[in-house]
């Protein structure tokens, strides 16, 4: 991972992200089923997701390949998957109680940093159960299918390639995978 930080993160230090890392507070993700916790850190760089142990352990098997695609991405072809820059399992304890503690977590940037988004999907490629209410902060699938009859996206033939090669790429990547 100290590779792909290194890429990602130009001109920040490792103790740059330990300290970012060091204040995190929890997060309800919304749209998220699998009740696994998630945090952001306070500067809202990085999103820190709770994995279970085999998760991680498959995770962590794909990584190799995964760290080189990201950084091969860099410079040679578009990639929409999510950039993660960490794994690692997190012990404590509880002052108050005794109880000691661990998580297994994966670190990835935080794709809203210095964004408002006016609306946020969170797609899977299904219309099974993928209708939220309208007013919900995250919406899904069919809520998008819905609101693009009414207002179109539009993309400049250099965003469309972008997209559409980076979507490619991706799926290929990870079939090779077997994901």
């Amino acid at each position: 991972f100290d590779r792909l930080r290194g890429l990602l993160m130009p001109g920040e230090s490792l103790h740059d992200f330990i300290h970012s890392l060091s204040y995190c507070n929890k997060w309800r993700a919304k749209g998220g089923k699998s009740g696994l916790a998630f945090s952001k850190t306070q500067d809202d760089r990085w999103v820190v997701k709770e994995m279970s142990r085999l998760e991680l352990q498959a995770l962590l098997m794909f990584m190799p390949n995964y760290v080189e695609y990201v950084i091969d991405s860099i410079d040679k072809r578009p990639t929409l998957l999510a950039k993660i820059i960490g794994a690692c399992t997190v012990g404590f304890n509880n002052t108050h109680t005794g109880i000691s503690m661990k998580q297994d977590v994966i670190i990835m940037e935080n794709i809203f940093y210095n964004v408002n988004p006016t609306v946020v999907y969170d797609l899977k490629g299904s219309v099974r159960n993928r209708l939220a209410e309208e007013q919900d902060e995250v919406l899904l699938d069919e809520n998008y299918l819905h609101h693009i009859v009414e207002h179109p996206v539009y993309l400049r033939p250099h965003s469309k390639t972008f997209l559409r090669e980076a979507v490619n790429c991706d799926t290929a990547f990870l079939a090779a995978q077997s994901i």
